[in-house]
């Protein structure tokens, strides 16, 4: 370990309440750009060329005859589960999954 210095000490004190105060008045700018960053990054990667689509564009889309979307339950538990989530599957034709059962849509 290093030696105790009362100067490097006070420096270290002060230059730390001088960046306290500098990322306080820019932590809205900061936190900006790395929200932006993030949504940027799952647009890119989860939409067709970044650009989201409309219900109404989907459904006139000849590529897509089958939507199959998933979610989660999170109020639901059978006795003797650890978790209490569970995934689900909605389409056209059924909506459920192996642990909570399925029905038909």
């Amino acid at each position: 370990l290093w030696p105790f210095q009362r100067a490097a000490y006070y420096n270290f004190r002060l230059g730390s309440l001088v960046l306290a105060f500098v990322m306080m008045v820019f932590f809205h700018g900061i936190h900006f750009a790395s929200h932006y960053f993030y949504s940027r990054s799952l647009r890119l990667a989860y939409f067709e060329r970044g650009r989201d689509l409309t219900w109404q564009e989907i459904r006139r889309n000849p590529y897509i005859p089958f939507m199959l979307l998933t979610g989660t339950v999170t109020d639901w538990k059978r006795p003797g589960d650890k978790e209490n989530i569970s995934e689900i599957s909605i389409s056209c034709l059924h909506t459920g999954s192996g642990k909570t059962g399925y029905v038909a849509t």
